[in-house]
């Protein structure tokens, strides 16, 4: 598979370090991070500089290593610093987000802030491996992932719950929560860059 390129300055383009930018008037180009943030930045008369951020590896609770690489992305009046785990399973790994209310602020803080997160994280177990039953919900009965779509089935749209960096099946955790049959449960949503 070739490599894409920036349509501005012609550097190799990332798995999460570009922008598909344009409308259907004029046509779509891909952009690297650095030159989308540009272009925003001169459209909302912003005075931002982009920040690249090297891969970095943190190991979770029981001593696996994770690679994650990083997007920094102006969104007009803020700024969103997200961590995308590098998997050879295109569905799976851990994604992880801060959001900066100031355009103009020091990328490094907000770099703390999501490390920070990712570190907590990392330092959590939601699931545990069951001998006769397989995944099950650890014993705390606590479970905090993010919502994403089964792209397998093409004829109605379905959750795919991505809980410890894994991809697990809307029936999957169907089967899981049968754990608990008879018992109550809370369901929140917030936004991937809140943390509760």
């Amino acid at each position: 598979m070739a490599d894409s390129h920036c349509a501005d300055c012609g550097k190799i383009l990332s798995r999460f370090g570009s922008v598909h930018l344009g409308s259907a008037d004029e046509g779509y180009r891909e952009l690297c991070l650095a030159c989308y943030n540009a272009a925003v930045a001169a459209h909302c008369g912003v005075n931002f500089q982009h920040a690249d951020f090297e891969p970095i590896s943190l190991a979770d609770v029981d001593g696996l290593a994770h690679h994650f690489e990083f997007a920094y992305t102006l969104l007009g009046d803020r700024v969103e610093l997200s961590a995308h785990e590098i998997s050879d399973d295109p569905n799976g790994g851990y994604e992880f987000s801060v959001l900066s209310l100031d355009p103009e602020g020091e990328p490094l803080q907000l770099f703390r802030q999501l490390f920070e997160k990712m570190r907590r994280a990392l330092s959590q177990k939601h699931l545990r491996e069951h001998e006769r039953y397989g995944t099950q919900i650890a014993e705390s009965g606590i479970v905090r992932g993010s919502v994403g779509c089964d792209m397998d089935i093409v004829d109605v749209r379905v959750p795919m719950l991505m809980i410890d960096g894994k991809p697990i099946s809307w029936e999957r955790f169907g089967e899981m929560l049968m754990t608990y049959e008879g018992f109550s449960f809370k369901l929140e949503v917030f936004d991937r860059t809140d943390e509760r």
